[in-house]
């Protein structure tokens, strides 16, 4: 990647389909938790546990178009790890030797918002069958379509937040790009829709 490349825009990301865009975020909530799987990082283990959970929960959603968990909320950074209020955070940022614990909530909020694009994925897809059902009905359909459109747009706001978050504990625009232009490819070539399924082992094309 050329220097000067920046974060892709919302806009950007919201033109994957629905399973794709999903995918980008655990994959981004995944880059960031790698390096900190080890029981020896300072990332403590129970906030550790709930960003694997988190990052599996979308991972499964993305390549199943559903999710085998009902309660979202639990991935929340609140149920997880107690965020840093603004004041806090300038003060933590402002210190060399606390730059571990900024990026380790950076991971934890990413992981989270990957889990809510899924959930909100997974609220689209079940949106959009109803309506199928209900075709015949206009308003009921109408009133499906325009609530399948929220759901996939609160899923993608997410996806960018989970990118957002990832880059803050570390990962690098290089990597992200990679793996975002990996999704258009193949999205392209395989000619993907938004019903279509992404199984985790796509990210295993990627060069890095």
């Amino acid at each position: 990647m050329a220097d000067g490349d920046s974060l892709p825009g919302k806009d950007r990301i919201k033109s994957l389909p629905r399973w794709a865009i999903v995918a980008f975020a655990a994959r981004c909530a995944s880059r960031a938790l790698a390096p900190r799987i080890g029981a020896d990082h300072k990332l403590p283990r129970r906030h550790r546990e709930a960003a694997i959970e988190a990052v599996r929960y979308a991972e499964l959603a993305a390549a199943q178009g559903a999710a085998d968990v009902d309660d979202v909320e639990q991935y929340s950074p609140y149920r997880i790890c107690v965020p840093l209020p603004p004041s806090q955070l300038a003060v933590v940022e402002s210190s060399a030797s606390s730059v571990v614990q900024v990026e380790s909530h950076a991971v934890v909020r990413s992981a989270s918002h990957a889990a809510r694009s899924a959930h909100f994925a997974v609220v689209a897809r079940g949106t959009g069958e109803w309506g199928s059902r209900v075709a015949y009905r206009y308003n009921a359909a109408m009133f499906a379509q325009d609530n399948e459109r929220k759901a996939d747009e609160s899923s993608s706001e997410h996806a960018v937040q989970a990118m957002n978050a990832a880059s803050q504990a570390g990962v690098s625009i290089t990597e992200i790009l990679a793996d975002l232009e990996l999704l258009f490819d193949i999205a392209k070539r395989e000619k993907w829709n938004k019903h279509s399924l992404v199984p985790v082992a796509v990210f295993e094309q990627a060069v890095s």
